[in-house]
């Protein structure tokens, strides 16, 4: 059902991976039932939520600090660092 809705409000399918989709800057991330969303217009972001919103039930969880098990640190509005440095202490400990 994602899939379709996603297509018709004229995002597009990543060639390389199927759970990412694209429209302009921005970008989806979907696993299972886990929706990372990336973007730099704030005012289609909005719009989208508030579409989702009327779909489906969601749950908004503002900034993300993790997903997957990488981490994610913000420094400024745009700068972004993702991290894997818990699987790293993992595999060298």
């Amino acid at each position: 059902m994602i899939d379709s809705l996603l297509l018709s409000l004229g995002f597009q399918k990543s060639f390389s991976e199927l759970n990412i989709y694209l429209k302009s800057d921005f970008y989806l991330v979907l696993h299972i039932d886990i929706m990372l969303m990336i973007y730099l217009d704030f005012r289609l972001t909005s719009s989208f939520k508030a579409y989702l919103n009327k779909a489906y039930r969601k749950t908004n969880l503002k900034l993300i600090v993790s997903f997957l098990g990488l981490e994610i640190e913000r420094y400024y509005d745009k700068l972004y660092a993702v991290l894997h440095t818990r699987y790293i202490y993992l595999i060298l400990c």
